[in-house]
């Protein structure tokens, strides 16, 4: 059995993430944080796009002594982005 699901962004007014990728813009509520905030990716290819092979692998994603990881936010405080009228909004504090 096969279902579909027709979602329709310009129906859907608002939609909240937590970050933003640094790479494609889009909003994230799961990724990659690399050094403990300052740029967060939502795929392995947009952290690749910023990063050959060896720096990923020196990064040590997911090492318990990194402070770049893998996380999810599932948090409404966590939320600081909107998708509002199809366009990424920062609705965090200043």
């Amino acid at each position: 059995m096969e279902i579909f699901i027709n979602l329709n962004l310009n129906d859907m007014k608002e939609l909240k993430f937590a970050r933003q990728c640094t790479n494609c813009g889009d909003g994230m509520n799961d990724g990659i944080v690399i050094n403990g905030g300052e740029e967060y990716y939502c795929t392995h290819l947009c952290l690749s796009q910023n990063y050959n092979d060896k720096q990923i692998n020196n990064m040590d994603i997911g090492d318990d002594n990194s402070d770049s990881y893998y996380t999810e936010w599932d948090s409404d405080s966590d939320m600081e982005y909107m998708l509002i009228d199809g366009k990424l909004k920062y609705i965090g504090e200043d």
